[in-house]
């Protein structure tokens, strides 16, 4: 049988619309790649206590909200069902922890140039057509 693994990660998108990607560090997998923020489910956690575990570990900041946007399965050696939330955090004392170096506030049409890591490139296309073209304006997160 083949092992499946969680994670949940969060699109964190600000008034401008603006996407939040973190750069991994030159010691984590896919070293100097940026990714969304997120990671692996620890036992017994729900995709919800992941991805708010996550963003307080890596950014040091707590969600203020967020929503469900999709689920993705990636196959490299095992299953990793990957769920993929987007929302707003308070992001007025982001502490990055080692996983990775920097962070920063991308537009839609700049991450297409970026190295993503974990085939998250896909996932954020699909974000962008999908759901962030059809939100005027983030601010009633």
């Amino acid at each position: 049988m083949l092992k499946t693994i969680d994670s949940a990660n969060l699109i964190i998108l600000n008034n401008k619309n603006q996407i939040l990607l973190a750069k991994r560090s030159p010691i984590e997998i896919e070293p100097n790649k940026w990714c969304i923020p997120g990671g692996s489910a620890e036992l017994n956690e729900s995709f919800e206590q992941t991805i708010e575990r996550e963003i307080l570990e890596e950014l040091n900041a707590k969600i203020l909200e967020y929503t469900y946007f999709k689920s993705y399965f990636v196959f490299d050696g095992i299953a990793i069902r990957c769920v993929y939330f987007y929302g707003k955090i308070d992001d007025s004392n982001i502490i990055l922890n080692e996983e990775s170096t920097e962070y920063k506030w991308y537009n839609p049409e700049e991450i297409k140039d970026l190295e993503i890591a974990f085939q998250q490139k896909t996932t954020l296309k699909d974000f962008i057509e999908e759901k962030l073209n059809s939100i005027q304006n983030f601010h009633h997160i």
